[in-house]
């Protein structure tokens, strides 16, 4: 029986090699909070002022002189 080298592939004992196609291992999502602690309040952050509250005019397409 030849000697065993650590770390080479391909000897017994040795985990197999992942196969093409083979799925994934699933991925570990991160834990959610804990439900006794209120979520994170993020107050939301006012648009800039609009000094003109009005739509602006609509302005027709100009196609550009070649």
């Amino acid at each position: 029986m030849p000697e065993l080298t650590p770390g080479v592939p391909g000897q017994p004992g040795d985990p197999a090699p992942p196969m093409p196609g083979d799925p994934l291992p699933p991925v570990t999502e991160p834990d959610p909070p804990p439900a006794d602690e209120p979520p994170p309040v993020v107050e939301p952050v006012p648009d800039a002022p609009t000094p003109n509250p009005e739509p602006p005019p609509i302005v027709a397409e100009v196609s550009e002189p070649r």
